[in-house]
């Protein structure tokens, strides 16, 4: 059994004053695999801080938060404003191990924002290990920007810019498509009883052929009145909204099964593989492939070993201030 509280490695970055002005950049970035006592706590800080969970879990606690105690596990990413009271520990049964990214930017208000990370600061990119390549790859990207650096400091600004953007897109959409997936557009309690009933019953049928007249059907009105009334209520077309949805659980059996393209196609409605590339092409701007090739697989850092880190990692007695 290690002694020692953590193990890590961090790297710390002065950015040029173009990235301050323009980008988002990075301060600092960090590896940390933690034993059962990690435990920091700010009452402010500087800057805004991502945590991707490799394994193990982690709680986070918002001083200025009504929600509660907060649960990471492997495959979350945490956005927190560092300039909020927080404080953030490990499992004593199954301590985390996360990278951290430590950057600020005049634009990084607008995502937190966004993301409404003071109110809920997790984002699950996937609980399988399918589901966690794409963000994993992105965070080891900037963990080894860094860690080699082999490139001007602006260059390395620009590439450091580009993939935080990158991973705090791809939250909003792993949030966006989340609530897809349950409900890909506003069914609120004032929503017409006809339009719920229409919206449930493409949500179970989905897979299967559909038409207006058969979805009208089901909702107990007219295709015409149906189609009129449903536009008012969600702002999509009928089939608009069923394309949404068949693209919204394509997507996640891209990411999270081993099924072939042909099978997905043909769970999401689309018999004819072709047709699904192409509808699908239209949709994301990448076929289905590209899309499974960039968001499906689960990558370690380094090395898919951590051990060899910590034969090698600096012992520490206290926490990092960046970490």
């Amino acid at each position: 059994m290690f002694e020692q509280k953590h193990f890590y490695y961090s790297f710390a970055h002065t950015p040029t004053d173009h990235a301050r002005r323009h980008w988002l950049h990075i301060h600092s970035v960090g590896w940390v695999a933690c034993r059962s006592d990690y435990d920091v706590e700010r009452r402010a800080f500087y800057g805004y801080q991502l945590l991707y969970v490799i394994r193990g879990k982690g709680h986070i606690h918002l001083h200025e938060s009504d929600e509660g105690e907060f649960v990471a596990e492997a495959g979350d990413v945490v956005l927190l404003n560092l300039t909020d009271g927080h404080r953030y520990f490990a499992d004593n049964r199954d301590p985390w191990e996360f990278i951290w990214v430590h950057f600020g930017g005049v634009s990084a208000i607008e995502y937190y924002r966004q993301l409404e990370a003071g109110r809920t600061p997790i984002t699950h990119t996937g609980r399988s290990s399918q589901n966690k390549g794409s963000e994993s790859r992105l965070f080891k990207r900037v963990f080894d920007l860094f860690r080699a650096p082999d490139a001007p400091k602006l260059a390395i600004d620009a590439k450091a810019h580009s993939l935080v953007t990158r991973i705090l897109s791809d939250l909003i959409v792993i949030r966006v498509e989340a609530q897809m997936t349950t409900s890909p557009l506003p069914t609120a309690s004032d929503s017409p009883d006809a339009i719920r009933r229409g919206i449930q019953y493409i949500e179970r049928c989905y897979m299967h052929p559909l038409t207006l007249q058969e979805i009208a059907h089901h909702a107990s009105l007219s295709p015409y009145h149906f189609a009129r009334e449903f536009k008012r209520a969600t702002d999509y077309s009928v089939m608009g909204y069923l394309h949404e949805f068949r693209m919204a659980q394509a997507k996640r059996l891209l990411r999270e099964s081993e099924l072939s393209i042909r099978e997905i196609g043909e769970k999401v409605g689309f018999p004819d593989q072709s047709y699904f590339g192409m509808r699908f092409k239209q949709h994301e701007h990448m076929t289905p492939s590209d899309y499974r090739n960039e968001y499906q697989g689960e990558v370690g850092l380094p090395d898919e070993s951590p051990e060899a880190l910590r034969e090698s990692a600096s012992e520490t007695e206290e926490p990092s201030p960046s970490d």
